[in-house]
């Protein structure tokens, strides 16, 4: 009926990475390469600021993560104060916390 990679809703995490103004390109390569190891059905949202107004981007599904504490837990110790990090439940009605 549905494809494998089909997951509900209620199983289903949103990741959401803050990038600092002056993330720089290589850096942005880098998270990439990152998120790629840790390849899952939660999608990735990238929050930046641009000139004040901040925007956010979906990625494609193929930067989406299984969202585990390994991953974050990498991303923190990789780029340490250049990223905060939301992880939410998509079916939570609970406001966004930083988890790291």
């Amino acid at each position: 009926m549905f494809p494998e990679t089909v997951k509900t809703v209620d199983n289903s995490n949103i990741l959401t990475i803050k990038l600092e103004n002056d993330f720089k390109f290589e850096e942005l390569v880098f998270l990439k390469n990152k998120l790629c190891e840790f390849q899952g059905s939660d999608p990735v949202m990238l929050k930046v600021d641009d000139d004040g107004l901040e925007a956010k981007i979906l990625t494609a599904s193929m930067f989406w993560v299984n969202a585990s504490n390994d991953l974050i837990n990498t991303l923190s110790k990789t780029f340490k104060d250049r990223i905060s990090i939301n992880v939410k439940s998509m079916d939570s009605k609970v406001t966004e916390e930083p988890v790291a």
